[in-house]
């Protein structure tokens, strides 16, 4: 198995005592709304580093999600969410992304898979050149 990455940008999460389910850990629908938090946060650091918003109409959607669970997490823990790109196409972008404990431990890592697509014909599209500037950073290693 493939040691999972500390990406650049990252974020902490204290785990919620509504998080847990019934076993008294967390539950694991919880880790994809923690890589769900990271990414919209990686996003929000994307307009501000590279003044990147998406055009009108022009959207990215989840096509795929893939989640490799590494250990339970109870209540109460103090997280690190990391987030960065793992491959970037015209069409395309995967994102990758670690979640790890206070011990220093990976509690699970995944990727999220991503397309650019037109809102109303809701077709598949080249990636905004608003996104070059980005693009160009990923290319140099700095994203």
């Amino acid at each position: 198995m493939p040691q999972p990455l500390r990406y650049d940008f990252s974020i902490p999460i204290r785990v919620a005592w509504g998080d847990m389910d019934a076993l008294r850990h967390v539950n694991n629908v919880a880790y994809t709304r923690y890589f769900e938090t990271v990414r919209a946060e990686f996003f929000v650091h994307l307009n501000e580093r590279f003044d990147y918003t998406a055009p009108e109409g022009q959207i990215l959607i989840l096509t795929k999600l893939e989640v490799q669970y590494r250990g339970q997490v109870f209540f109460p823990a103090d997280l690190q969410v990391y987030c960065g790109i793992e491959k970037l196409s015209k069409r395309t972008m995967v994102l990758g992304t670690s979640m790890w404990n206070s011990e220093g431990r990976c509690v699970a890592d995944g990727l999220s898979h991503h397309m650019w697509v037109d809102q109303k014909s809701a077709r598949a599209i080249q990636r905004p050149g608003e996104f070059d500037a980005v693009a160009a950073a990923h290319e140099r290693g700095e994203v």
